[in-house]
């Protein structure tokens, strides 16, 4: 068997695997989120009651019974904060993966497409389409400060909400404003990171990462992320000669939202330099 047969039937293998663990996320998080509401709309309701119960209607013993009831759940609720950090870096790492599974669309455009590969493709554009990737984009730029003038240059939601607009009017205004919101994105974060390094491109990327990642973040997180928007970026150069339908750019353009939700979701807001 071939290093390419290997490698294939190990993704294979391990994407086989994904949706079981990620079912066991997805009711891990619904549990926490069930328990979380209840607890939320009960103790407001016990707070009514025990304000008309007169101080003498407990005893010493049953006062202290309801707070260390009360104060254990208050402790196992901080507990559960320790854990924001991963999941914050869990999202981050699902978008960068959904971010490189795109790549492989890229890569494999010389490959004669089976019916079987327009059908996943477009499973996966439906995913994207029905997911809030716009929204979610302008949340995370406005949580950095990108949505604020930098170095005399367009921020960078200000040139996405240009992309935005531009679609539906032909590929190249849309995919060249993406290209460019991407590209300021990465000016704005490499100018607030807390020591300047030398670079550009991938290098950039890097070492924006590795001095204002999230923590928990794999430790080659940001260089997966370089390659993945140095082969995105020169998708969304080449738009400008390519015939494309409208269908065709809207779905380069939520390509191109996954890989920023993916930048900008891996970026701890803490460890930049203020605007």
């Amino acid at each position: 068997m071939s290093e390419g047969e290997d490698q294939k039937k190990e993704l294979l293998d391990l994407l086989s695997k994904v949706p079981a663990k990620a079912s066991l996320v997805e009711k891990l998080a619904q549990d926490l989120r069930k328990f979380a509401h209840f607890a939320g709309e009960l103790a407001p309701a016990v707070r009514e009651y025990v304000e008309q119960v007169p101080p003498q209607g407990l005893t010493s013993e049953e006062w202290s019974h309801q707070i260390e009831g009360w104060q254990s759940w208050y402790e196992s609720a901080n507990k559960l904060e320790i854990f924001v950090a991963p999941s914050a870096a869990f999202s981050a790492t699902t978008y960068a993966t959904t971010s490189t599974s795109n790549t492989v669309v890229f890569v494999t455009s010389g490959v004669t497409q089976t019916p079987q590969m327009q059908t996943a493709q477009a499973k996966i554009n439906r995913m994207f389409q029905r997911d809030p990737l716009l929204e979610e984009a302008r949340t995370a730029m406005r949580r950095l400060g990108l949505d604020q003038r930098s170095g005399g240059e367009r921020p960078s939601l200000d040139l996405l909400e240009e992309a935005q607009s531009a679609l539906g009017t032909g590929p190249t205004s849309a995919l060249v404003s993406m290209r460019e919101s991407i590209l300021a994105a990465i000016g704005q974060l490499n100018r607030r990171k807390p020591k300047q390094e030398a670079g550009s491109g991938l290098d950039m990327l890097t070492s924006i990462g590795h001095q204002c990642g999230r923590p928990h973040l794999d430790s080659h997180h940001f260089e997966r992320l370089a390659v993945d928007g140095h082969t995105l970026l020169n998708e969304l150069s080449g738009g400008k000669q390519k015939v494309m339908s409208g269908q065709q750019v809207g779905e380069l353009f939520d390509k191109a939202l996954v890989f920023l939700n993916a930048l900008l979701s891996s970026i701890d807001r803490e460890r930049l330099r203020p605007t």
